[in-house]
C-alpha cells in the first residue's frame, strides 16, 4: 500500500504497487485479487482500477574524479550520465510532464527542486559545470536527496525514488555502514536506485557493494555506468513505478482516531 485517500469518507481509495518476485510489476488484477481489512475486519473492494500516478524522483550525482575520465571518443562518464538523463527527459516514454516530479542535486549545488516539465531539467543539465572535486560528505549528499524525495507529493500514492550515481560511499577508503541510510529511506517509502561510476574492474569492489546494498535493501536496482546504453534498466525501472492500482471500498469505521488498513 502506498497511500490511502479518505477525502470522500466513507468512500475510500487505497493505492497499491504490486510487484512479483522477479521485480516486475504485476498487471491485470481485479477485485478478487485483493483482500482488505480495517482494524482486522474484512471490507470488500467495490472497484479496482489501473492508474498512472507519476514518480517523485531525485537524481543525486556524487560527482568526483571518477566522473572525469574520458573514453576513446572523448566522452567523460559525466557526459554519458548527463546524456542519459537528458534522453529520459525528452523521450516519449520517459518523463511525463505535469505527472512526474524531478529534482537534481550535485556536491556543488541543488540544480533543480521539484520540476514537472522538460525545459528546466534540460536547462539544469546544460548549465552544470564542475571541477570534479567530489562531495566533502557523500552520506550527507545522499541524505539530502532522501529528504527531498520525502517531501509531500502532488497526488496520493506517487512513488518516491532516489537515483544516486557515485564512486561509492567510503571514509578513508573504508566502506561506510549503510544501515541508517537504508532505515531512513525505508521509513519514507523511498526506493534507492544506485549507479556505480568507476573504472572497469572495480564494479564489484567494496565501494560498489555498498551502493548495491542500498538498492537491494530498499527495493531498488543497482547499475554500472559502462557507456551510453548501460543505464536503460534504470530508466525502465523509473517508468514502471508510475503505474499502480486504485482500490475503492466503503469504510465501515464509525469512530474517529487512528485505524489500520491491511491488504493481502
Amino acid at each position: 500500500l502506498t497511500a490511502v485517500d479518505a477525502n470522500n469518507f466513507p468512500r475510500m481509495f487505497a493505492y497499491a504497487s504490486v510487484t512479483g518476485a522477479d521485480g516486475i510489476p504485476v498487471s491485470g488484477l481485479d477485485e478478487s485479487a485483493f483482500t482488505l481489512t480495517e482494524n482486522g475486519e474484512a471490507v470488500s473492494a467495490t472497484a479496482v482500477r489501473s492508474v498512472t500516478l507519476g514518480v517523485q524522483t531525485v537524481f543525486a550525482f556524487d560527482v568526483g574524479a571518477s566522473f572525469k575520465a574520458r573514453d576513446v571518443l572523448g566522452n567523460s562518464r559525466l557526459d554519458y550520465l548527463r546524456l542519459a538523463v537528458n534522453d529520459f527527459a525528452q523521450a516519449e516514454g520517459g518523463l511525463q510532464p505535469d505527472l512526474d516530479d524531478i529534482s537534481l542535486i550535485t556536491p556543488e549545488q541543488e540544480l533543480l527542486i521539484h520540476a514537472n516539465t522538460r525545459g528546466p531539467i534540460i536547462d539544469a543539465l546544460d548549465r552544470y559545470t564542475t571541477e570534479f572535486a567530489g562531495a566533502a560528505d557523500h552520506v550527507a549528499l545522499l541524505t539530502r536527496a532522501i529528504d527531498i524525495a520525502s517531501d509531500a507529493t502532488t497526488r496520493p500514492g506517487m512513488r518516491r525514488v532516489v537515483v544516486f550515481a557515485s564512486n561509492g560511499l567510503s571514509d578513508n577508503n573504508q566502506p561506510v555502514a549503510v544501515d541508517s541510510l537504508v532505515q531512513r529511506a525505508q521509513s519514507a517509502g523511498i526506493k534507492l536506485i544506485t549507479i556505480y561510476v568507476g573504472p572497469e574492474g572495480t564494479q564489484e569492489g567494496p565501494n560498489a557493494q555498498a551502493l548495491r546494498t542500498l538498492a537491494d535493501e530498499t527495493g531498488g536496482i543497482h547499475a554500472y555506468l559502462a557507456g551510453g546504453d548501460s543505464l536503460g534498466p534504470v530508466f525502465a525501472a523509473l517508468a514502471a513505478e508510475r503505474d499502480q492500482y486504485q482500490i475503492e471500498y466503503r469504510s465501515m469505521l464509525n469512530q474517529t482516531g487512528q485505524h489500520r488498513l491491511n491488504m493481502l
